[in-house]
C-alpha cells in the first residue's frame, strides 16, 4: 500500500471517530424542533446563501487533491512522477512515493488549500439552493442562510474496498433575516452521510451514481430542510 493511501486510511479513521463522537454527544441531546411556524415559513423568502469551510475544519478528500495536482502538472508547475527508493519506505523502489510525498507537500500550499475548501463551499452552496429555494420563494421577508463546515470527509475507491467508509459531513447553519441579521433558525454542527457501497464490487457498482460529494451534500441539504421547514 502507497504512503497515500496509508494516509487516507489514517484520515478517514479520525473522521469516523469524531463523526462517531458528534453521534453519540447528539443521541444525549434533544433536538429542538424549528423555531419557524406555517405561517412564519410562508413569509420568508431564501435571497442568499453563503458556505464557508471553517479554518480549522478537518477535511480529508483524496480525490480532489488528485485533481488538483493533475491541473497543476498540465500547466507545468508540479513535478511529474519518479520512481525513487527512500529508507522511509524500506529501500524498496515505490513508484508512487515521490509522486504521494509531492502532493502531500502541494496541498499544504494556501492556494490548494483553497481549491479545496472551494469545491467543498461550492457544491453545498449550490445543493442548499436546489433544496431550499423552492420551499422560500414566494415570502416578503428577505432571508439568508450561512452555513459553516467543520468537517468533510470523502473515502476514496482504495479506502471503501479494504476498510469501507461513506462521505460524511459536519457543518453549522444559520437562518438570518437579511436586513438586520437577525437568527430566525439556527442548527448547530449537524451530521449528515451520504449512501456509499464497499468492497470491491461495491466501488464497482458505485461508479453509476452520482459523485460521493455530490450526495453527501445533497444528503446535508435534505436533512435541513426536514428540520427546518414546519410540517403541515
Amino acid at each position: 500500500m502507497t504512503g497515500d493511501a496509508m494516509t487516507g486510511l489514517r484520515r478517514t479513521a479520525i473522521t469516523i471517530l469524531s463523526v462517531l463522537g458528534i453521534g453519540l454527544l447528539g443521541a444525549c441531546v434533544t433536538i429542538p424542533p424549528t423555531p419557524l411556524t406555517l405561517a412564519s415559513a410562508k413569509t420568508l423568502k431564501l435571497d442568499a446563501v453563503t458556505v464557508t469551510v471553517a479554518p480549522d475544519a478537518q477535511i480529508a478528500w483524496a480525490n480532489v487533491e488528485h485533481e488538483y495536482a493533475g491541473k497543476r502538472r498540465q500547466a507545468g508547475t508540479m513535478p511529474k512522477t519518479k520512481i525513487t527508493e527512500t529508507a522511509s519506505i524500506g529501500m524498496a523502489s515505490d513508484p508512487n512515493a515521490a509522486d504521494s510525498a509531492a502532493i502531500s507537500e502541494l496541498m499544504k500550499t494556501p492556494e490548494a488549500q483553497n481549491y479545496v475548501r472551494d469545491r467543498i463551499s461550492g457544491g453545498l452552496k449550490s445543493a442548499l439552493e436546489k433544496t431550499l429555494q423552492p420551499e422560500f420563494r414566494d415570502g416578503e421577508r428577505a432571508t439568508r442562510l450561512e452555513v459553516t463546515v467543520k468537517m468533510f470527509s470523502i473515502p476514496s475507491a482504495v479506502e471503501r474496498v479494504i476498510v469501507g467508509g461513506a462521505p460524511m459531513i459536519v457543518a453549522s447553519a444559520a437562518l438570518k433575516d437579511a436586513k438586520t441579521g437577525e437568527v430566525l433558525a439556527e442548527r448547530k454542527d449537524m451530521p449528515a452521510l451520504g449512501f456509499a457501497l464497499n468492497g470491491w464490487a461495491g466501488v464497482m457498482a458505485d461508479q453509476l451514481g452520482d459523485d460521493l460529494d455530490v450526495r453527501v451534500v445533497g444528503s446535508y441539504s435534505q436533512q435541513f430542510k426536514d428540520w427546518l421547514v414546519p410540517k403541515a
